[in-house]
């Protein structure tokens, strides 16, 4: 499948719609655009509007409502999905470092941000405040996860351990050591079984009650999913992932590997470069490298049919 290429056109009066139109289609077909789709929020006169004469035999034109985004409509012989506008809900502010890691609470009330800072902050989606700092690591925090029910969370770091933390109040449950390199992931298997890796590629599964290991693994025999990684996260339909500073939304139609090779059908520039992304529903979290925590909102994500 063939997408569209996509643009917001501020548009006010119908002289301004003529003139940006015409001057957009033309820039677009130059840059070998199949098609393009203008999200008017303005005036609901417009919606009718034709641009000037001849303009469409440059390329196929649509025109939609705000409301739409997240659609996928027909331009041409193109599908391409109705734009995302200001997703950001919030910037998180408070690490002093990078962000490497995020995750969500698995009732989306909370989200968990990992830092070069040495701590790890806990924040409020509804208002965005810092509701915890999590401190005791004594070198960079390179993964936070989340237990499946939502009482524990672990961290992992560049002191080689693995913390686990009580949601409840904050407090260090356990510290977990053995590994011989930053441990660069955790992963909940289950209420009581963490797994973690490092950057020397050993893996370990933890009996988190007891803080003994159970055993470890060469990196290679197991495998974190990407989804761990912060690297793509699925969401309903779509696969999010992020290059520099951009969030990138996939059409993930395949189920495949190749899906986040697509072209993209809805895109975000964040501040800085992004490190990490966790999707929960309609939301999804940036980690950057700045050190801000963005809450973007996609209601579309989960809406789109």
């Amino acid at each position: 499948m063939v997408y569209a290429q996509q643009l917001f056109v501020g548009i006010e009066t119908e002289e301004d719609f003529s003139e940006k139109l015409c001057g957009t289609v033309k820039d677009f077909a130059r840059g070998g655009a199949l098609g393009l789709v203008i999200v008017n929020d303005f005036d609901d006169s417009l919606d009718e509007l034709e641009g000037p004469e001849g303009y469409s035999a440059e390329i196929p034109v649509v025109m939609v409502r705000g409301a739409d985004a997240g659609r996928l409509i027909e331009v041409g012989n193109s599908s391409c999905l109705v734009p995302w506008k200001d997703p950001c809900l919030m910037t998180l502010t408070g690490h002093s470092d990078y962000v490497r890691s995020v995750a969500f609470s698995p009732d989306g009330k909370t989200v968990a941000s990992a830092s070069d800072d040495r701590t790890v902050k806990v924040w409020s989606v509804a208002d965005g405040q810092c509701l915890q700092t999590l401190q005791g690591h004594s070198s960079s925090v390179y993964s936070v996860a989340w237990s499946p029910d939502g009482k524990l969370l672990a961290s992992g770091s560049g002191d080689k351990t693995v913390r686990v933390w009580s949601a409840e109040d904050g407090s260090c449950a356990k510290v977990l050591s053995g590994h011989r390199g930053a441990v660069t992931g955790v992963e909940f298997m289950d209420g009581s079984t963490l797994v973690s890796c490092d950057d020397h590629g050993s893996t370990k599964r933890w009996d988190i009650p007891s803080g003994n290991c159970r055993d470890a693994v060469p990196g290679e025999k197991f495998a974190f999913s990407k989804a761990a990684a912060g690297s793509e996260q699925r969401a309903g339909r779509f696969l999010v992932t992020s290059q520099g500073d951009l969030v990138l939304v996939h059409l993930a139609d395949g189920g495949g590997p190749s899906d986040a090779k697509k072209a993209p059908v809805a895109s975000f520039r964040a501040p800085s470069p992004i490190s990490r992304i966790s999707c929960r529903g309609e939301y999804i979290g940036v980690g950057c490298q700045s050190g801000a925590v963005l809450h973007l909102r996609a209601a579309w994500l989960v809406e789109a049919g």
